[in-house]
């Protein structure tokens, strides 16, 4: 049979075959084609030019296998026929036009791409007319292969052109795949192009073949890419060798894709510092075998390679290489692997680190000191797992975050560090509790501690002088630490400074003496004389504010004990909040036992804050409300220990009414006796209704017993009641001696004796001779002997108790008595001796009610505004403030001479009489007395209302005042604009905004700038307004609206697609402060300096071009306004505004953005004269005629039209300037007067007597607490 077919098949596979000589190849196709079929013959010509390149065609199985049993075979037809049924085989024709395809297919190899585009471009006759001047056969051309004839299929069928165009496109694009230079541009780093031509789908080949044609950047000569890729018509068209180059270039991009992962991964740095590395599901994802996973993994860990370790890579082409799990490199896997047991270890060191600072923060130092055995022991690993393991669990584990196990599997080394570190810790503080709490019982070992010098001598003196310690004080101690050690225990000295029985002289003096103590070396001279050793070098600079404050709670404290009728303990509160104040003030306290006392007792909100300072009150207010319920109870001892009950409760009136009850019932029952005490205990408690069990045992009854291990509190309980027996017995006589308000006053304070008869008698004595408070506590002694310790410490309690205000309540109770009960001739000597108090308040009252008329027009200081204080010399300001400080306060010292008149007043009123069985006349004269005291009264209460609220207006100008000083001033806010603070660097970049709300001044519902004005005014005047940028920082004003852009979404060139879509259209305002100090000296009305600054602007951009040009001008009016309006204020605050001799100066290099902004100046009313322009190709006087705005101006022609659309600036400006005048204006007469009033001789005079008055209540040795309403003014207010 002939072998024709085997032939075709073997010319089809010709092409094909990399083992045979490409020149070998077209020789022997070329030889087929040289044979003229037409000349006879031509058959032998035709197996002789098989013949002749039989090393060729032997590659291809058995068409040249020669039979044994025949001989002449390859001259014969058996060989190959030109005879055949051209239904089953092929002719010598068909054979001679495969060889031409394949043929010309060979030759596209070798031609350049422009020859291949021509040929996909031409039509059949061209094509074969352009092949046959470009394919060489042998030493002749394509068009002088025998019957070669462009217009017919004789030689190249139609068929088989498409077939060429199909390899040419394919050589195309090879030739394209194989040009280093194309495949290096970015477009064609994208694998999915690879990735599709190896797809087998036919739209996705053409789609990518598209891209490598458009990415040639070839000239395709009229042809679009699809007219190209459109000679596909099958998805077995794309050769294969194009699908190797596809699959080589997709490896080479994998390989990129994995080296930057691995990169990435690699990086420790990254790895620490970026959140989206530190999820552990990142590399289970990598290890999934899941392309979506595998993918979103990719692109987390990409997108933080930084762009120059990308290899020309984006993020989407480095996702798009990996489609499965084997395009993972087996090092990207295995480092995933690496840093996922690592993320997971350090996440169960950071969730073990989490619980324990939980557990640290809620641990108490007490029950830290019930961790010894814990704590102290050698190896810090095992501690590490008893920590972790203990049977009642100090640490938590949550269920879906569980670490102990993995913990204690970490590594022998990591484990050791992570001991030694908490162990270190928790035995310091361990360690620093106790020495705080117990110090060291041994005098000469607690010498010997504060004499070591370095770590080793501490360790062994503490050692020494602590038992059973030793791996805990190995652990506590460092090189850095040591001295801290030292320094708890002087802590602890101070702790006991003072302690037992009562607090000394001495040990306040010392604690006092230290407290003011700033210098170093001075404290630890004092503090070395006190511990009695010879230095104290250990305690440094560092320590001395802990060392301070921990005397100065010790001394408050200790103040606290020295006064309180209930214990430290019933002032908790009081303690805890004095802890929080600063310094000073709790220097200012404990230097005054007056202020102690006050604090203690007030239940009155303003007076607290007037010494405590503007700190929240309120539960100490409460503390205070609560126990004066309790000191209101007939037995001190029974107060303190029911104030101090744990847990605690508040008291009834009617619970004090039946307690007293019940002492007073007992008042001759001996309560040493046990069944008494037990009986008055359980009466008590029933008034009470307190659970019994632990109610004895706070008074020392166990059972039916006396409590066998102390009876303090039922021994001082029964004291009291002994001591006050004659009081009680007084207190239920219905005449007795003694006010029953004094008696009460009496009872209730602590006494070491008795209170006898004798003591009764003659307490009446000296308070019915005595005027005021003062000059009773001055009489005060026993009779017909000198002062004991205990009448002293008597004295001292009863001055807490009897305040100068329940003094003259009684005073007042005794007086109105006394006259009640009194005869016609003592009444009226009574009368006349009241007379001339009234006389003498009358004239002391004239004296500030008088003054009252020169200040009334002072009452209006509310029309007096801070505005005016702006630009105003700092010398005037800091005068005016000197001026109201010494109004406010005198009008405070006035305020509380009117109430002490007042009072006064009140304790002079005659009860009411009636005629008869009262003398008519002493009737009529009481009567007018009390008249003209009510009419006093009248005038001190309004006086007092008066001058209330002058030191009120006078405290709101002293704050507007400070504020002028501060610079704190007003920043304009329009809507639409958010201000913040911005990296110099950031503020360039119109994409970078923050969200911060720390940084953000206002946001009201930058790349380099386009021009800028070099701002003058102070910087600080910007910074009051909305804080001080930092050090790289600048002050950002963003404006941004919403507006409508046309957009193409679709269509075609033709007939486009477009549509309006809302869009950001954003500018920006930057203040950029110099770094340079003002230079000169102030201008006459300036508070600060001008300094040099720049207010930048970044006008908005249309890049794309979607704005209309209306739209884009109006937002740069908007800009510009914006921006002119933030240095006009900045000048306005500074009183320097725009001049010859200081113009607004415009820089830049945008002329026409400089345009905007010169016109935003003239709509401001900007005299063209006071404008410069440093900004090239821009020149302001070209928009001037004769010196004026003129009629073609871009002020006239482009601002004008618009001026609906900055009018509200303009209008802001004009007001806020009007404003300013206003105040001004409505100041100097307010001004005026409050300078000719502080100059009369009766405000000097009432100044001294303030002064006076001042120094008078200082000596005093009991006080009159100062009212609410004064404690208010003192601190700037009062309702």
């Amino acid at each position: 049979m002939p072998k024709n077919t085997d032939l075709y098949d073997a010319m089809i596979e010709l092409r094909k075959n990399k083992d045979i000589n490409e020149k070998d190849k077209i020789d022997a196709l070329d030889a087929i084609l040289s044979v003229d079929l037409n000349e006879d013959g031509s058959d032998v010509d035709f197996r002789e030019a098989i013949v002749n390149h039989k090393e060729v065609w032997e590659e291809f199985e058995d068409l040249m296998k020669d039979p044994w049993w025949t001989s002449g075979y390859f001259e014969s037809k058996d060989f190959l026929n030109p005879e055949v049924d051209t239904k089953y085989d092929y002719s010598f024709e068909e054979l001679q036009q495969t060889a031409a395809e394949e043929r010309v297919k060979l030759g596209l190899a070798g031609v350049e791409p422009d020859v291949l585009i021509t040929i996909l471009k031409n039509n059949d006759k061209e094509c074969r007319a352009y092949l046959a001047t470009k394919i060489q056969v042998g030493t002749k051309t394509l068009g002088d292969v025998p019957g070669w004839n462009p217009e017919n299929e004789d030689v190249l069928t139609s068929e088989a052109l498409k077939n060429i165009k199909t390899e040419a496109v394919n050589v195309l694009l090879s030739k394209i795949l194989s040009n280093k230079t194309i495949m290096a541009k970015p477009e064609m780093q994208d694998p999915q192009i690879f990735q599709d031509l190896q797809s087998g789908n036919l739209p996705k080949i053409k789609e990518a073949a598209k891209k490598i044609i458009t990415a040639s950047g070839y000239d395709l000569q009229g042809l679009t890419t699809d007219d190209i890729v459109n000679a596909f018509k099958k998805k077995e068209d794309l050769g294969e060798n194009v699908i190797e180059q596809a699959e080589e270039l997709n490896k080479e991009i994998l390989k990129k894709a994995n080296d930057v992962l691995l990169k990435v991964l690699s990086d420790d740095n990254l790895m620490a510092t970026k959140p989206g590395l530190k999820d552990p599901k990142l590399y289970e994802d990598l290890n999934s075998g899941d392309k979506v996973k595998i993918q979103r993994a990719a692109r987390i860990i990409a997108d933080l390679a930084k762009p120059g370790d990308r290899q020309g890579l984006t993020v989407d082409n480095i996702v798009n290489a990996f489609t499965e799990g084997e395009d993972l490199a087996v090092e990207v896997t295995d480092k995933a692997d690496e840093r996922k047991k690592q993320r997971l270890d350090e996440l169960c060191e950071a969730e073990f680190r989490r619980q324990l600072q939980l557990f640290e923060s809620t641990l108490k130092d007490e029950d830290l000191l019930g961790k010894t055995d814990l704590l102290n022991q050698e190896d810090s690993k095992n501690f590490l797992r008893d920590l972790v393991n203990e049977d009642t669990p100090l640490l938590k584990e949550e269920d879906d975050k569980e670490y102990k196990e993995r913990l204690l599997g970490l590594p022998e080394e990591k484990r050791q560090k992570i001991g030694e570190e908490v162990q270190q810790r928790l035995c310091e503080r361990y360690l620093k509790a106790k020495l705080l709490k117990d110090g060291i019982a041994d005098p000469t070992k607690f010498k010997d501690i504060l004499k070591a010098k370095n770590k080793t001598e501490v360790i062994e003196k503490l050692k020494a002088g602590i038992d059973d310690h030793e791996d805990l004080i190995d652990h506590a101690v460092t090189e850095k630490n040591f001295a801290e050690f030292q320094v708890e225990l002087v802590k602890n000295f101070i702790h006991q400074m003072g302690r037992e029985p009562r607090p000394s002289e001495g040990d306040l003096e010392n604690l006092k003496d230290l407290g003011q103590i700033d210098n170093l070396k001075d404290f630890q001279v004092k503090m070395a004389q006190i511990l009695g050793t010879e230095k104290v070098d250990f305690i440094k600079d560092k320590d001395l504010p802990a060392l301070q404050k921990e005397i100065r709670m010790q001394h408050f404290q200790l103040m606290i004990e020295n006064s309180s009728r209930l214990g430290i303990k019933a002032h908790s509160e009081l303690t805890q909040l004095f802890g929080t104040l600063p310094p000073a003030k709790q220097k200012e306290i404990v230097e005054n036992p007056k202020i102690v006392s006050s604090i203690m007792n007030s239940p009155e909100k303003d007076v607290l804050k007037h010494y405590l300072g503007n700190v929240n009150v309120d539960e100490l207010v409460k503390e205070n409300a609560r126990n004066d319920k309790f000191k209101k109870i007939e037995n001190s001892a029974i107060a303190q220990a029911l104030a101090n009950y744990d847990p605690p409760f508040d008291l009834t009136s009617r619970q004090i009414l039946e307690i007293n009850g019940v002492i007073e019932d007992a008042t001759r029952d001996d309560l040493t006796v046990e069944r008494t005490y037990i009986d008055f205990i359980e009466n008590i408690r029933n008034k009470l209704g307190i659970e019994k069990t632990n109610f004895y045992k706070a008074f020392n009854i166990v059972g039916n017993n006396f409590d066998p291990l102390t009876k303090s509190t039922a021994d001082a309980i029964a004291k009291q009641h002994k001591n006050n027996e004659k009081l009680l017995e007084e207190l239920d006589e219905p005449d007795g001696e003694l006010n029953k308000k004094l008696v009460a006053a009496l009872i209730r304070i602590e006494k070491e004796e008795e209170f006898s008869v004798a003591d009764i008698t003659h307490l009446k004595k000296v308070f019915d001779e005595s005027k005021d408070i003062e000059e009773f506590f001055n009489e005060w002694k026993p009779k017909d002997r000198d002062l004991t310790d205990n009448d002293t410490l008597l004295k001292e309690a009863l001055m807490k108790q009897l305040t100068p205000a329940l003094f003259r309540a009684i005073k007042t109770e005794e007086n109105q008595k006394a006259f009640s009960k009194a005869g016609p001739l003592d009444q009226a000597v009574i009368i006349q001796n009241t007379k001339p108090v009234l006389e003498r308040l009358k004239k002391d009252n004239q004296t500030y009610l008088e003054f009252h008329t020169n200040l009334v027009d002072l009452g209006h200081l509310e029309e007096s505004h801070s505005l005016a204080l702006q630009g105003k010399p700092k010398s005037e300001i800091l005068k005016k403030k000197e001026q109201y400080q010494d109004l406010n306060k005198e009008c405070i010292n006035i305020v509380r001479k009117l109430e002490d008149n007042l009072r006064e007043i009140e304790t002079h009123v005659l009860p009411e009489l009636k005629s008869p069985p009262t003398d008519k006349k002493i009737k009529e004269q009481a009567e007018a007395l009390n008249k003209e005291l009510a009419a006093q009264k009248k005038l001190i209460e309004d006086g007092i209302v008066f001058y209330t609220a002058l030191a009120n207006k006078t405290a709101k100008k002293l704050q507007e005042i400070d504020e002028a000083l501060s610079d704190k001033r007003q920043i304009y806010m329009p809507v639409g604009v958010k201000i913040y603070y911005q990296d110099r660097n950031k503020a360039r970049n119109m994409q970078e905004t923050v969200s911060d709300p720390n940084r953000i001044i206002s946001d009201r519902p930058v790349p380099t700038h386009d021009v800028a004005i070099e701002s003058k005014g102070s910087n600080d005047a910007v910074y009051k307004r909305v804080g001080k940028p930092g050090p790289n920082e600048v002050i950002c004003f963003d404006i941004t609206d919403k507006v409508t852009g046309r957009f193409r979404v679709g269509g075609t060139d033709d007939a486009p697609d477009i549509r309006d879509i809302p869009l950001d259209v954003k500018g920006r305002i930057t203040y950029v402060p110099t770094s340079a100090p003002s230079s000169g000296t102030l201008q006459e009305g300036q508070i600060h300096k001008p300094n040099a600054g720049r207010i930048e602007i970044v006008f908005p951009k249309d890049k794309d071009g979607h704005l209309s040009p209306k739209m884009l001008e109006d937002k740069n009016i908007d800009t510009a306004m914006l921006a002119v309006m933030v240095e006009l204020l900045k000048r306005l605050d500074n009183n320097n505004p725009p001049s010859k001799k200081d113009p607004i100066v415009i820089t830049g290099k945008d002329p026409e953005k400089a345009k905007f902004v010169w016109a935003a100046c003239i709509a401001y009313g900007i005299s063209p004269d006071h404008i410069v322009s440093r900004v090239p190709g821009f020149n302001p006087n070209n928009e001037l005629k004769k010196g004026v705005v003129a009629e073609g101006s871009f002020y006239n022609t482009v601002f004008k039209p618009k001026e609906d659309k900055f009018k509200t600036y303009v209008d802001d400006y004009k007001t806020k300037v009007q404003e300013k005048s206003v105040a001004e204006k409505e100041t100097k007469a307010v001004d005026k007067k409050l300078e000719q009033t502080i100059q009369k001789k009766q405000y000097a005079e009432i100044r001294e007597d303030g002064k006076k008055k001042e120094k008078q209540r200082e000596q005093q040795t009991v006080q009159e607490e100062i009212s609410p309403r004064v404690a208010g003014l003192t601190r700037g207010s009062s309702e």
